[in-house]
Order: C-alpha cells, then sequence, then structure tokens
C-alpha cells in the first residue's frame, strides 16, 4: 500500500496499516518540509515525476492500492494519483478532510485570524479587485 501523505490522517492511516503482517506500507511524503513528522512504515521523501513517473512506481514496486491522503490543496498530487492509477489498474482511495465550516468570531470568512471582509464598493468593483476602496 503506497500512502500519499504529509497530512494527520495519513499517519494514522500508516500506523493503523504498519502493524499489519499482510500489508507493506510505504508512506510518500512531498519533501516541502524541512523535519517532517514520519509516519510509521517505511518513508519515501520526494516526487515521481507527475502521473508517468508515479505510474511506473506503482508497476516497479507492484503497489496494490494507494490510498492519497494528501492536504487538500494538494491538487496536482491527487491528479496524478488519478491518472497513474486509471493507467495502471491500481485501486485508489482519496481520503479528503470534511470542509471547514465558520464558527463563532470568525466572520464567516476564515480563520479566526481572519479579518472581516471589506464592504464592496459597486463604483470601484471594476477597478480594484474585490471591489473595495
Amino acid at each position: 500500500m503506497l500512502v500519499l501523505g504529509g497530512t494527520t490522517e495519513g499517519r494514522a492511516a500508516a500506523s493503523a496499516l504498519a502493524g499489519r503482517d499482510d500489508v507493506r506500507v510505504v508512506s510518500s511524503l512531498a519533501g516541502a518540509v524541512r523535519s517532517p513528522a514520519l509516519p510509521d512504515g517505511e518513508v519515501r521523501i520526494g516526487g515521481f515525476g507527475g502521473a508517468e513517473g508515479l505510474a511506473a512506481h506503482l508497476r516497479a514496486e507492484r503497489v496494490a492500492a494507494v490510498l492519497d491522503a494528501t492536504h487538500p490543496f494538494a491538487s496536482t498530487m491527487t491528479a496524478n494519483a488519478a491518472a497513474a492509477c486509471a493507467g495502471t489498474g491500481v485501486p485508489l482511495v482519496v481520503l479528503r478532510r470534511p470542509g471547514w465550516t465558520p464558527g463563532p468570531g470568525t466572520g464567516g470568512t476564515g480563520s479566526p485570524r481572519s479579518p472581516p471582509p471589506r464592504p464592496r464598493c459597486p463604483a470601484c468593483s471594476p477597478v480594484r479587485p474585490g471591489g473595495s476602496c
């Protein structure tokens, strides 16, 4: 099982699977963090070279399944995994965090640290992105 990780969920999945005798778990981390929290099991760090490189890796390592537990903003990796798995016939499971729901004190715009949105100015909107002045 190849776990495309870098998330808490990816580490948890790797830990749960690493204790099994019938599954070889290899977690792949992008390498964007200097000192990543390493998951249980084997770890590889670095890219694959796009969908074609990932497909070649899946074939060479005889990967039985891929778990995409990447960050929600890692859309390129998710697209590459989908293409590589489709091209090789390797099953793909995509794990996604639930969407963020605004809570009290957020103003509905972001984290509690985000400022409230500026009012839109109809006169400026064609000139300034967001239409605020």
